[in-house]
């Protein structure tokens, strides 16, 4: 499949969200006048509340994919980078299995890049991403699990990995296997999990 089947995935969840973009439309416009006239205020007043806004949960036609398996399909670090960019928008998509492919350091920093989550960064209330450009990424909180073990990853990749961990709030299971990590390497990537209090599962055997 290489690089363009690759993006032609990443576009289909690009921008794909699980929330409104307006969870309080109805009230929003309001400003705490009443339409009724027998509540004895706002007589005349709301005419212009906008009702009715389209509460499609999903922002590309309903599309709900969760989990995508795109292992051993020669995906080079331009492939991870492109899909990396969808996963900044994203936050349907749950489990993404990437192992067996072609990409290096390159795509695997791109990738902890997009993983680089913290609580600040997020909504106490609704856990509902906070919609930023800071830096070359919008955060994503709704991966899971991760699978990309079996690729060319070195120490810019672990590095890259760590701080994602240190950050990340949401990925539950990250898995690195047969991936040859140094003992520096897994060092760096030890380093982020003093910080990290969701992930459950980490998997850096060299099968």
């Amino acid at each position: 499949m290489g690089d363009v089947g690759v993006s032609a995935f990443a576009e289909t969840l690009e921008g794909v969200s699980d929330y409104d973009d307006d969870d309080d439309d109805d009230d929003d416009e309001d400003d705490g006048d009443n339409d009724d006239p027998s509540q004895g205020k706002g007589k005349g007043k709301g005419k212009s509340k906008i009702k009715g806004k389209n509460k499609s949960k999903s922002k590309r036609g309903g599309n709900r994919l969760s989990v995508l398996g795109l292992a051993g399909c020669g995906m080079s670090d331009a492939g991870a980078i492109d899909l990396c960019g969808s996963l900044r928008t994203n936050d349907v998509l749950t489990t993404l299995d990437i192992r067996s492919n072609e990409f290096g350091d390159d795509g695997a920093v791109a990738i902890g890049r997009s993983l680089e989550v913290s609580l600040a960064n997020v909504s106490n209330s609704t856990r509902k991403p906070l919609l930023t450009t800071s830096l070359d990424l919008q955060e994503n909180t709704a991966l899971r699990q991760l699978y990309m073990g079996n690729n060319d990853l070195g120490k810019s990749a672990a590095t890259a990995l760590g701080a994602a961990l240190a950050k990340n709030v949401s990925l539950l299971v990250l898995d690195v296997s047969g991936t040859d990590l140094s003992k520096a390497n897994a060092g760096l990537l030890a380093e982020g999990l003093h910080d990290n209090e969701a992930l459950l599962e980490l998997n850096i055997s060299r099968r």
